[in-house]
């Protein structure tokens, strides 16, 4: 339900505080992985609307899909989000989107995800990975 979610994301965002706290003091790069761990935690967050069979679907739009691609107000922006973080950090937030795509049994969300792995991972010179997500 949509409060195990709320819940179990509260519970990992106290843990990443913590985690967080000691490394920013030193550097960026060095808590990079763990904001990146945010913004992970609030995909989730964000999609729980949608994926939670006590709301019926999304409030707001028809399905996941239609969520992600949506740049009105309740909308996920995905592809926004995406152009804000580094190509390695473009992977473990894809990784989540798969997943949650996955869990909203969408197989065209899932293959278009697969799609964009292909393609960053081709841009970045990376054809080993952009071969398997074919």
């Amino acid at each position: 339900s949509r409060l195990m979610v709320a819940d179990t994301v509260t519970e990992a965002r106290q843990a990443l505080m913590t985690a967080i706290s000691s490394s920013v003091q030193e550097s960026y790069s060095r808590s990079y992985p763990h904001l990146l761990r945010f913004h992970c935690l609030r995909e989730i967050e964000d999609a729980s609307d949608c994926l939670c069979p006590h709301n019926q679907g999304c409030v707001l739009f028809s399905s996941i899909a239609d969520a992600a691609s949506s740049q009105e107000p309740g909308g996920l922006s995905w592809d926004d989000r995406l152009d804000r973080v580094s190509s390695s950090g473009s992977a473990a937030i894809i990784n989540v989107r798969l997943a949650l795509a996955k869990l909203g049994e969408d197989p065209n969300l899932e293959g278009s995800l697969y799609l964009t792995v292909g393609k960053r991972a081709r841009k970045s010179g990376l054809i080993h990975i952009a071969e398997k997500s074919l």
